[in-house]
């Protein structure tokens, strides 16, 4: 009898170990969906007051302007196959947070905007893990270019954009082998130089980790363009001095290429 009680306590401590542990997986679940919505919504009012303010202001039409809207028109066309079901959570957040990113810095940009407080911070950064598996080279330039963004150094973003649009080099253009696009498919799209283009790269990185969508491939491409029109912006010597741009500003910059360089490592590469 004495052994019969206990284990039958013994049964009933272990229930209650699974029911509490079926609550704590509930909670945790609830907790990441309120997060995510949370996200969600924050990112389309960004989206939506960026937009307004991007339209109501006396923008130049230049390159980078050109490449910030046509991120944007692409991620309208992504969220239409996302209303379908299409298109996961997980890489429609990371998609839409890219756009109204883009958004918000190109007004910083483009038309001087001021932005609200942020918590960035220079010293720390959420792409270090990813980049030192690529290589320790590659998280030292990153580094790098988080040391360059002081609003004490007069030649904070040239410098930023040196080591960033480096970083970028080495993880399409190096990254992604011309050979092995050119195998898998001889008729790529190919470039004056008979070298796949870099969206004949993405198209075949992706399609290798189940994305084969040509919509949000494109929108790939057009966000690494956005980058590249951002960096020749910044260094063509109209935007090139840190007293130019507040802290907050330069904070967003720092924002905008590290989830960049994060969608890249985590979709593409």
């Amino acid at each position: 009898m004495t052994k019969f009680r206990s284990q039958m306590n013994k049964l009933q401590r272990e229930a209650k170990r699974a029911e509490r542990k079926i609550k704590q997986n509930i909670n945790n679940f609830n907790r990441e969906v309120r997060e995510y919505n949370s996200n969600v919504r924050k990112n389309r009012n960004k989206i939506l007051r960026e937009l307004n303010r991007m339209q109501s202001a006396n923008t130049l039409n230049t390159e980078y302007y050109t490449s910030v809207q046509l991120v944007h028109n692409t991620y309208t066309k992504v969220n239409e196959l996302y209303n379908k079901g299409i298109v996961d959570d997980k890489l429609f957040n990371a998609i839409e947070n890219e756009n109204a990113n883009s958004l918000e810095l190109g007004n910083v940009v483009l038309n001087k905007s001021e932005i609200e407080d942020s918590e960035e911070r220079f010293d720390e950064s959420n792409i270090s893990d990813k980049l030192i598996k690529i290589s320790t080279d590659l998280n030292d330039r990153w580094k790098g270019a988080l040391f360059s963004l002081s609003p004490n150094n007069p030649e904070a973003t040239r410098h930023f954009c040196t080591s960033t649009r480096e970083i970028l080099k080495v993880l399409i253009d190096d990254g992604i082998k011309d050979k092995d696009v050119i195998n898998n498919n001889p008729k790529c799209e190919k470039t004056k130089n008979g070298t796949p283009t870099r969206r004949e790269k993405i198209k075949y990185v992706m399609s290798k980790k189940g994305i084969s969508s040509e919509l949000i491939i494109e929108f790939t491409d057009n966000n690494i363009e956005n980058i590249v029109s951002l960096i020749n912006e910044l260094s063509n010597g109209t935007h090139g001095h840190s007293n130019k741009y507040s802290l907050n500003q330069l904070k967003l910059l720092k924002k905008r290429f590290e989830y960049s360089i994060n969608f890249v490592c985590e979709y593409v590469i």
